[in-house]
């Protein structure tokens, strides 16, 4: 198990987060194998969709990474169901 800073980690996230005073930001973060457990306003409430675009976002720059697309590429969204 390798140890985390959490305080130094705390920092630097108050850091990023005062870049954006009028930013309403809740961070919740658990590691159980490092036994981590960091929360910055994690008793804000967020709607579904604002909490789902973070998912959206990592599967995007992962597969930017893989080159499946370059995140400079355009992409054509129908709002079409079947």
């Amino acid at each position: 198990m390798s140890s985390v800073n959490t305080d130094a980690l705390k920092n630097e996230i108050a850091a990023v987060l005062a870049e954006y005073p009028d930013a309403e930001v809740g961070v919740s973060i658990r590691d159980r194998s490092r036994e981590v457990t960091i929360d910055i306003n994690g008793d804000l409430v967020f709607h579904a969709a604002s909490t789902m675009k973070i998912a959206v976002m990592i599967e995007l720059y992962r597969q930017s990474v893989e080159g499946y697309f370059g995140l400079d590429d355009s992409l054509q969204i129908t709002n079409e169901f079947s």
